[in-house]
């Protein structure tokens, strides 16, 4: 909710400002389709696992646009798509001064296979049209979300009664939502009837900041805190979006 409050702020006084000129057009979109994750397979590191999803899945999409003279506006968007995470075996991925001790599976907890994502955009747009279609291409910045599972796990020294408990950690919680700031690029192909069109709808989103954890190696007797850092994902995550959808132009 905060964050679709502040692009509200962001936006609402550039359409009060618009109101004392001629409008042109407003469109609405709406649209549904497919997203690609572009950024896997990326399971070189523990959090490439816990935070990967599928590459494919669906989405729909709101586009509100406003045009100030016959080419240049803004436009607001939101999308919401549903992720099935990747799943992989994680003994591959044992922090390396543990690999050749004994890991116990008793104490790993990770339930957590899908989840409900989004991302909030705003920006420019420009408009190049005849009588039938009309194009739309447009770049923006926002907020956009990324799924992390938590996971923790036990190992225990071979010929020695030594246990450590190791936590990657993504919040406060075994599934969290993280907000990262993006940048997106997209373009929309209109046909147009009268004042409805078809609408082929097409994005990239890129990520501009990496994926974090806690990474956490405690004595299980001592609870002392044997490490305890932050990591990063080894890639920015990426999206493309193609979609099908109807517009309205007012």
């Amino acid at each position: 909710m905060k964050k679709i409050i502040i692009l509200i702020l962001i936006f609402l006084p550039i359409i009060l400002k618009a109101q004392t000129r001629r409008t042109l057009y407003r469109y609405i979109d709406l649209s549904g389709g497919i997203n690609i994750n572009l950024s896997n397979p990326k399971f070189d590191n523990l959090i490439g696992v816990l935070s990967g999803t599928q590459t494919i899945s669906p989405f729909i999409k709101g586009r509100f646009s406003y045009f100030f003279n016959s080419k240049w506006g803004a436009f607001s968007d939101s999308k919401f798509y549903s992720v099935t995470f990747s799943e992989r075996d994680l003994s591959n991925f044992l922090p390396k001064p543990y690999e050749n001790l004994y890991y116990k599976f008793d104490e790993f907890s990770i339930n957590e296979r899908h989840a409900i994502l989004g991302d909030l955009a705003i920006g420019a747009t420009y408009r190049i049209e005849n009588k039938n279609w009309s194009v739309r291409p447009r770049i923006g910045f926002g907020i956009g979300e990324v799924a992390g599972r938590s996971t923790r796990f036990s190992v225990k020294g071979n010929g020695t009664n030594n246990i450590y408990e190791i936590n990657y950690l993504s919040g406060n919680k075994s599934l969290d939502v993280i907000d990262l700031p993006i940048i997106k690029t997209g373009i929309n192909l209109d046909y147009k009837f009268d004042k409805i069109h078809l609408v082929l709808d097409i994005d990239y989103t890129q990520f501009i900041k990496k994926v974090s954890y806690t990474y956490q190696v405690q004595d299980a007797y001592t609870e002392e805190f044997i490490d305890n850092k932050k990591i990063y994902s080894k890639a920015l995550p990426s999206n493309l979006d193609i979609g099908l959808g109807v517009g309205l132009n007012f």
